[in-house]
């Protein structure tokens, strides 16, 4: 990671870079519950409930942008701080 910390993305900012990132490069993390994942979601998000991120988060990639989201931003901070600290990207941890 180039800065060690968490960068915040707005809806419209994330809108933005996806259309520039190629698919490849960044994994969208939906931190939410498994019944608010299957009541909506970003198209392409994967879900890894925060209840569980702590024991998953060495297997996130290390080679992509990783964007966490919830449904109003404390879980998925929760969720960026976390895998910023353990350093699991050399790219950046976003928070949206």
């Amino acid at each position: 990671m180039d800065d060690g910390g968490v960068r915040l993305l707005t809806a419209d900012a994330l809108r933005a870079q996806m259309a520039k990132w190629d698919e490849e490069a960044y994994l969208l993390v939906d931190v939410r519950q498994p019944q608010e994942y299957t009541h909506g979601h970003i198209p392409g998000a994967t879900l890894i409930p925060l209840t569980e991120l702590q024991s998953k988060v060495f297997d996130l990639p290390s080679d992509r942008e990783l964007v966490f989201y919830c449904h109003s931003g404390g879980r998925s901070a929760f969720a960026a701080d976390l895998a910023a600290e353990a350093e699991v990207t050399e790219r950046g941890v976003y928070n949206l």
